[in-house]
C-alpha cells in the first residue's frame, strides 16, 4: 500500500468506514461457506452416529444436528444462514460503495443485524443449556456474527455518509 493511501485511510472517516464495510462484507461471506457446509452435511449429522467434529457428548455436531433446534418453519437452519449472510454480504458490499446511506435503512439494517445476533444468541443458549452439547462450526458461525455486530460500532463513529 502507498503512503498517500494510508495517509488517507489514517485521516480519511469514510476511507474507515468503507474499510469496515468490506471487512463486513468478507466475513459475512466466510459464514456462507461455513452455513453452506453445514447444510451440506446436516443431513449426515442427523443420521450418522460418529462425524469428524464429535469429540465427545459435549462436543458434538451430530447431537446438535438431531435436536429440535437444527429446523426453523421447516427449513434447516443453515439455509437460514446462508440467506441472512448473502444479504449481509450484499448490503454491506452496497453501503461500501454507497455515496450517502438513509437513515431508514441504516435503522432497518441495524435492525436485521441485531435480529440474526439475537437468534444466534438464542441458538448458543439452546446448545449450551438445553441440548448440551456444541457443535464447532455453529460456534464459528456465532464469533463470526459477532465480529460482525461489534464492528457496527466503529462505523457508527466513522461513516459520515449516515
Amino acid at each position: 500500500m502507498k503512503l498517500k493511501n494510508i495517509l488517507k485511510f489514517l485521516t480519511d472517516r469514510n476511507a474507515k468506514a468503507k474499510y469496515y464495510w468490506k471487512l463486513i462484507s468478507l466475513l459475512a461471506l466466510a459464514n456462507v461457506g461455513v452455513s453452506g457446509w453445514l447444510l451440506m452435511l446436516e443431513h449426515d449429522y442427523a443420521t450418522a452416529t460418529d462425524t469428524f467434529c464429535d469429540f465427545s457428548d459435549k462436543f458434538s455436531c451430530s447431537t446438535v444436528a438431531a435436536s429440535k433446534y437444527s429446523d426453523l418453519f421447516g427449513q434447516p437452519v443453515a439455509l437460514w444462514g446462508i440467506i441472512a449472510y448473502l444479504v449481509m454480504f450484499a448490503v454491506a458490499l452496497h453501503f461500501s460503495k454507497s455515496k450517502k446511506i438513509k437513515k431508514e435503512i441504516w435503522s432497518a439494517w441495524l435492525l436485521f443485524i441485531a435480529g440474526c445476533l439475537a437468534f444466534s444468541l438464542y441458538l448458543t443458549y439452546a446448545e449450551l443449556f438445553i441440548i448440551k452439547s456444541i457443535c464447532i462450526f455453529c460456534v464459528t458461525q456465532q464469533v463470526l456474527i459477532l465480529l460482525i455486530a461489534g464492528f457496527h460500532w466503529p462505523i457508527l463513529k466513522s461513516d459520515n455518509r449516515l
